[in-house]
């Protein structure tokens, strides 16, 4: 599933029961609600359309009208029941989240321990055995190199690294104009434009001997391109 897709039925899980309750809702204010624009909007409840429960008679898909300019909802209930948690489930979730809670420099702390509470106070009998689950990630990278790399990539401010390279065994001194800051696995990884190399490299960040963020622009020239989520990490080169 590509991102877009995940997004939109992202949004058309949300849409359902929010529209419910809303029956006559107008068109302009449900495509503000969602972000997105009105055509965009009608393509949706198209689509909704042809969705429902398993059989795919008549009565078993969602009906949507907006002829109107507002919006009616019909035959969706199953879709808008709150959600329920097996055990299984709900002790998989409590451990992720407890999980993600250990990754550094993480911004929405708050939401993720306000959601731990609830999800906690529901579970029952899953948060006893969930407290028995523990995952830990390693460091990877120092927080403050995190912070860092984080720091320049939002003021789009160049660093200067002094990365250690395993395989030569040698200390090397770039300036890099950061793209990303990601995590794979357990490791955390800067991309950017490395002046060094004149091209996009990817930088392990707990091999980041020091970092400095630099009072230069650091825009990443207009030729340089991310590399895609779904590709190999790291491409040989010959």
């Amino acid at each position: 599933m590509t991102a877009a897709s995940a997004e939109r039925l992202s949004r058309l899980l949300a849409m359902v029961p929010w529209l419910l309750q809303r029956q006559g809702v107008g068109l302009d204010e449900a495509a503000r609600h969602f972000a997105i624009s009105q055509s965009q909007l009608v393509k949706d409840l198209e689509l909704l359309f042809v969705c429902g429960t398993p059989g795919h008679l008549p009565d078993d898909l969602i009906e949507a009208d907006w002829e109107s300019g507002e919006v009616f909802l019909g035959n969706a209930d199953p879709i808008a029941r709150p959600l329920r948690l097996s055990v299984d489930e709900a002790v998989a979730l409590l451990a992720g989240l407890r999980t993600l809670a250990q990754v550094p420099g993480l911004h929405e702390r708050s939401a993720l321990e306000s959601a731990l509470t609830k999800l906690s106070a529901a579970a029952g009998d899953a948060a006893t055995a969930a407290s028995a689950v523990s995952a830990t990630l390693a460091q990877g990278a120092q927080e403050g190199v995190l912070a860092a790399a984080r720091d320049a990539l939002r003021r789009r401010h160049r660093l200067h690294l002094r990365y250690l390279v395993p395989s030569r065994d040698e200390a090397t001194e770039r300036d890099v104009d950061p793209m990303r800051v990601l995590n794979v696995g357990d490791r955390w990884y800067l991309e950017g434009w490395c002046h060094r190399s004149d091209a996009v490299r990817l930088f392990r960040l707990d091999r980041i001997a020091a970092i400095d963020v630099l009072d230069l622009d650091g825009t990443p020239p207009r030729d340089a391109v991310r590399r895609d989520a779904d590709e190999r990490l790291f491409t040989p080169s010959p």
